[in-house]
């Protein structure tokens, strides 16, 4: 078998896309712990662990995104992919003889060469998984922007007389909880941020995973806006941090 950097950077791809799962749910599990006590006191342990979790599985996101870019939208790396290859078979080695070599009846036979993998079965999991993910993700937009927005809810937002009157105090209470205000807020309205870039990047890979064509603009597109979408929710995450866990 020969391996390129074609298989390389899908391999870094899907290594990051566990990793990103993986603390994806483990935040989600966190969260839960906070969300569905019977208390209404804060659970800041739960909320700490969530926020690291999600700083974790964003920067796992902004590798497999980073390599991603590097291999979709840099002309060499496009142009070494082989021709006809398509996303269920990109990343696996291309073989140097036919993997039947004593079947080979005549010299016009082709070798197979499955060159981001799984095969079909994989492919069309992962087109569903992208349909889900689009619904997921513009669910928590909009639960980011009622947290931010609306005064029924928190609205961690506040408006701007109200924070100019928190900015007239430059010590004591009032000042922490004016950083405390504006540290809410952030979380909020870069949470909204990066789930519309979730949105997006996940539209650019139904694109490609459902009609299983290597389109190399959808994903040179989602790898730019992983890399982009991924320093928002980092953001966001890093303030929930600050807020939590310090």
């Amino acid at each position: 078998a020969k391996f390129n950097n074609t298989q390389g950077r899908t391999c870094i791809v899907n290594l990051a896309a566990i990793g990103y799962s993986v603390t994806t749910i483990a935040g989600a599990l966190s969260l839960a712990a906070e969300n569905c006590a019977v208390t209404t006191l804060p659970n800041t342990d739960a909320l700490c662990a969530g926020a690291i979790s999600g700083i974790s599985a964003q920067v796992s996101q902004l590798a497999g995104a980073a390599a991603l870019t590097n291999e979709m939208c840099d002309p060499v790396g496009k142009n070494a992919i082989p021709a006809g290859t398509v996303p269920s078979h990109l990343g696996q080695p291309e073989m140097d003889r036919r993997l039947a070599e004593p079947n080979a009846t005549t010299g016009s036979a082709q070798a197979r060469r499955l060159l981001w993998g799984g095969g079909y079965g994989a492919g069309a999991t992962q087109c569903a998984v992208d349909a889900a993910s689009i619904s997921w993700w513009l669910a928590q937009a909009g639960l980011a922007i009622n947290a931010a927005a609306n005064t029924n809810a928190g609205a961690s937002c506040p408006g701007k007389h109200f924070r100019k009157t928190l900015d007239k105090f430059g010590k004591g209470p009032m000042k922490e909880l004016g950083e405390f205000v504006k540290g809410a807020c952030t979380v909020d309205v870069a949470g909204a941020i990066f789930a519309f870039g979730q949105v997006i990047q996940y539209l650019q890979f139904a694109v490609v995973h459902c009609s299983d064509q290597l389109n190399v603009n959808a994903l040179c597109g989602a790898g730019i806006d992983g890399m982009v979408s991924s320093l928002a929710g980092m953001a966001s995450s890093g303030s929930a941090l600050w807020m939590t866990c310090v």
